[in-house]
């Protein structure tokens, strides 16, 4: 009988720590992209007698703080499933949700980041 890889085990406790941390961090993230969604539609010009501004930095600010976080995720589960094996952990997998009626892109299949 082999050994528990302790380093291994102890790197994997603190990954799945780090993971849970980052998509509460994302999640925060689309939270307010989400709002910002949400304020634009909200308002119709017949309804308020005004037009809210589409402000487009502001959403690419947002998106950029998405992605960051999100990279940053993707990496951080790919380390995680380096050690899994060797800690006795599953492997974790992205997977895209399954797409609404108006999914377009083909996408609720796909798995991403497994290197």
């Amino acid at each position: 009988m082999t050994e528990p890889n302790y380093e291994a085990i102890g790197r994997c406790k603190f990954l799945k720590e780090k993971i849970a941390e980052l998509i509460i961090q994302r999640g925060g993230h689309i939270e307010k992209l989400n709002h910002e969604i949400m304020r634009l539609q909200k308002y119709t010009y017949l309804r308020t007698g005004f037009i809210p501004k589409f402000d487009i930095n502001y959403m690419h600010k947002l998106l950029e703080r998405i992605t960051a976080v999100d990279n940053e995720l993707v990496q951080t589960v790919n380390e995680f499933n380096s050690y899994c094996q060797d800690a006795g952990e599953p492997p974790i997998e992205f997977r895209l949700s399954p797409c609404n009626s108006d999914c377009e892109y083909g996408r609720a299949d796909v798995v991403i980041g497994m290197d």
